[in-house]
């Protein structure tokens, strides 16, 4: 085995290492989706441990008994093996340093944060939001209650975590859904009156949503 070998060898043994700290972290996984998760990562690290160990056996023992083509395999399964493991650790050390960045610096999460439950309409996205203490996410979580194309389902729980952010932003907020959402409802009672077919779906959807809004405020004058 050459330097260069044995060096890509340790650099894999220790990518392993730390790619099984950061997998056996959470002992004990909260859900089903991360057990499933463990368990994919576990056999990835299984299968490139392997490959890295059996290539370097295999490269050594075709070296001893001058066999060119088992030497070659031996030396490339090695090599896959120990990127892999590398490559996962790096990925792992990424995930972890991104998670720590954020942390260390709340208007960039408030940031990542608003890109989900805009733009990816992640509903635990918005619930995370209304535990920010800043006009940034009050700003998002107003601009999603207000939209008329996304599911009443987020909608609600924008208004919910305007009510959980309790400043007076939020509460002004939340005025404003509330004027905007009786002045649609007029809107929509003067021209549908004299005809048979009104909206009732969207009057059901503005009726939940006002009083949704006024329980925030609620909450919010209590608080």
């Amino acid at each position: 085995m050459t330097s260069w070998m044995f060096w890509l060898y340790v650099a894999g043994f220790i990518s392993a290492l730390v790619f099984l700290y950061d997998t056996l972290l959470p002992l004990k996984p909260a859900t089903d989706i991360q057990g499933l998760i463990l368990l994919i990562r576990g056999a990835a690290l299984a299968v490139a441990a392997l490959a890295m160990t059996l290539g370097g056996v295999m490269a050594h023992m075709g070296t001893s008994r001058n066999s060119h083509g088992m030497a070659r395999f031996g030396r490339y399964t090695m090599i896959l093996g120990a990127m892999l493991l590398i490559c996962m650790a790096l990925w792992s050390l990424h995930g972890r340093y991104r998670f720590t960045l954020l942390k260390s610096y709340p208007s960039l999460e408030t940031s990542v944060l608003s890109a989900k439950a805009f733009e990816n309409r992640d509903i635990a996205a918005i619930h995370e939001l209304g535990r920010r203490k800043d006009a940034k996410a009050v700003k998002i979580l107003s601009d999603i209650a207000a939209r008329e194309d996304y599911h009443l389902s987020l909608r609600i729980a924008a208004i919910s975590s305007l009510g959980s952010i309790g400043d007076s932003t939020s509460r002004d907020s939340l005025d404003e859904l509330i004027k905007s959402l009786e002045g649609a409802g007029k809107t929509a009672n003067d021209k549908n009156s004299g005809t048979e077919n009104s909206d009732g779906k969207s009057a059901i959807n503005r009726d939940y949503l006002l009083r949704e809004c006024r329980q925030a405020i609620e909450k919010i004058t209590h608080n």
